[in-house]
């Protein structure tokens, strides 16, 4: 796992030019996570770092539908969509409670 210093370091170098495989040796991590991070890069996800604000964008509030059988998983409900949620085995939220996720894929979100 790559420290939010480490990222903006990364993104830095890599918007002076610097290659890939420069970035990887000279702050001792790998090509793919430097391949990682410019790619968080582009779909926006590490300018909020370089501020140091909070990351809230993609945080939205869904709707417990269900608990399913894999400890790790919730069916909830964004709007009229149905989308799993990725959640910590010892919590357990209540079918139709409100809780606040954000997206992860089309259809796959985490618990905040």
């Amino acid at each position: 796992m790559v420290d939010n210093e480490k990222r903006v370091k990364i993104v830095e170098m890599l918007e002076s030019g610097e290659s890939p495989t420069k970035i990887a040796r000279e702050l001792k991590t790998s090509r793919n996570t430097v391949y990682r991070v410019k790619k968080e890069a582009k779909d926006g996800h590490i300018k909020d770092l370089k501020k140091n604000e909070p990351k809230t964008v993609g945080i939205e509030e869904a709707e417990v539908i269900k608990l399913v059988p894999n400890e790790r998983l919730v069916l909830a409900r964004i709007g009229e969509r149905f989308v799993r949620v990725v959640k910590q085995p010892k919590v357990r939220p209540r079918i139709r409670s409100k809780i606040r996720v954000m997206e992860i894929t089309d259809d796959l979100y985490r618990l905040v």
